[in-house]
């Protein structure tokens, strides 16, 4: 995949995220008055709030991690590259606080009856936790590498036809009349 596609593909992809996890939270309308009961009345067993946040949180760290790459092409890449047990830890920990948000809103009876809390508990299990994995893998695979042509000359690659020697006698030049004495 093109780097510029795939980097526009992920951008897209947490975009989505965010804003399904948005309208969900939401329940598809008043979103100014959602975030104000939310944030003034809030409780851990009667909130679906930490799930929107986690949304924002995966898309921080996306959207950040894709003006690091853009920003320092060679290093951004190799630290994607070498930093998938993070993620996975982060995936791992937002699955768990996830159940743990279940568990807690469970003694609710009336929540649990509402069909917006399943779509952003699901979405947030399921959905976005391998979303946030798969966004981070097609980073690591984005080769924004400049290309040049022509010889390679500080390369690590060498290549046999630019070791050959000019003169076609591996450079040593042979003297007939040569005594070994300096005149």
């Amino acid at each position: 995949m093109l780097p510029a596609i795939s980097i526009i593909f992920v951008t897209v992809l947490s975009l989505v995220d965010l804003t399904l996890t948005t309208v969900t939270f939401c329940h598809g309308v008043q979103f100014d008055e959602t975030f104000s009961h939310a944030i003034a009345e809030y409780s851990f067993t009667s909130s679906v709030f930490e799930l929107w946040c986690l949304s924002i949180i995966r898309t921080a760290i996306i959207l950040g991690t894709l003006i690091g790459i853009c920003v320092s092409r060679g290093v951004g890449i190799s630290k994607v590259k070498n930093s998938n047990r993070p993620i996975l830890a982060i995936c791992g920990l937002q699955c768990m606080l996830t159940l743990i948000k279940l568990l807690a809103i469970s003694e609710k009876e009336h929540i649990l009856l509402d069909k917006w809390f399943w779509g952003l508990w699901g979405w947030s299990l399921v959905g976005s936790s391998p979303l946030l994995f798969i966004e981070w893998k097609i980073l690591g695979k984005v080769n924004l590498a400049r290309r040049v042509r022509g010889l390679n000359i500080n390369g690590n690659e060498v290549k046999p036809e630019e070791c050959e020697s000019l003169l076609g006698n591996d450079g040593k030049k042979e003297d007939k009349n040569n005594t070994g004495k300096f005149l």
